[in-house]
């Protein structure tokens, strides 16, 4: 696994977000609005919100 930090516009599913307090939430579904809007997991209790150029640390699963 490989940790970055990256544009929330560079999402892939399967990605796990590092939040401030340090829990991570897994994306397994991604949607995007008006004005840069994006939305993960959209509907489930661990839902995130920002703008598709905030940069975030995430782990990302390695290309096997």
């Amino acid at each position: 696994m490989t940790k970055l930090h990256i544009p929330a516009d560079d999402f892939q599913l399967g990605d796990l977000v590092h939040l401030a307090d340090g829990r991570m939430v897994e994306i397994r579904a991604i949607e995007r609005g008006d004005k840069g809007l994006i939305v993960v997991n959209p509907g489930a209790p661990d839902r995130l919100e920002g703008r598709v150029w905030e940069r975030v640390t995430i782990t990302r699963k390695e290309a096997t």
